[in-house]
């Protein structure tokens, strides 16, 4: 049991990819102060998730996959987080079978946010649906990419790495291998994926489309 507990803590980093990310916190960034000033008001939370929902609808994802983190509007079952400011994020595991589980963050609140507007210079003149979607596209695609991994796609050397993982007591180097090739499988697999997601806006198209390119992943 106890090595079970302590297999079940080795969950996945945010991210591990060259210079910027959705997913990732740009390094000193805050909110506007007029965006966090509406965070603190329950109804209008409760707007941005009724906005967000719908956006993974169109993409097909199921309601059970929406929500991931603790703070997530209604409970960690929401599609928002006024929580957050990477974007959104998603939840994996190396060690067990599960349902994954997105959202999206305050951070798509902000059309002058300063890494998302390089990664996609349309990100600037977006919708907030659009800006919500393409970020739902992209963590449902890494989600996706890691559940199927856990159930026997991922590539030979991640999958080896989990089984010697498994096998006994993880060193330090063999985690940090470990989820640096988890981490850069799935985001970069989500890079090149989201865009030619079904259900997709023009504008969130448009968006996930610059970001692959900018990324080099076409």
């Amino acid at each position: 049991m106890k090595k079970l507990a302590q297999l079940r803590k080795i969950n996945v980093p945010r991210r591990v990819h060259p210079t910027l990310r959705f997913g990732d916190e740009a390094a000193g960034y805050k909110l506007p102060k007029d965006i966090a000033a509406e965070l603190n008001d329950a109804a209008k939370v409760k707007t941005y998730d009724d906005m967000a929902r719908p956006q993974m609808k169109a993409l097909g994802i199921p309601e059970e996959m929406h929500g991931n983190l603790p703070g997530t509007f209604g409970e960690g079952k929401g599609a928002f987080s006024p929580h957050g400011i990477s974007g959104g994020g998603n939840t994996h595991y190396l060690t067990q079978l599960y349902v994954p589980r997105i959202n999206v963050d305050a951070a798509v609140l902000d059309s002058a946010h300063p890494v998302f507007t390089q990664l996609s210079p349309s990100w600037k003149t977006a919708s907030l649906e659009a800006r919500m979607q393409a970020v739902a596209a992209h963590e449902y695609a890494e989600a996706m990419m890691h559940s199927r991994g856990i159930a026997g796609a991922y590539p030979k050397e991640i999958a080896a790495a989990i089984t010697k993982l498994r096998s006994g007591s993880p060193g330090p180097y063999l985690e940090k291998q470990l989820k640096e090739l988890v981490t850069k499988y799935g985001y970069n697999g989500a890079v090149k994926a989201a865009p030619d997601l079904p259900g997709l806006s023009p504008e969130a198209k448009q968006i996930l489309e610059e970001y692959r390119r900018m990324a080099g992943l076409e």
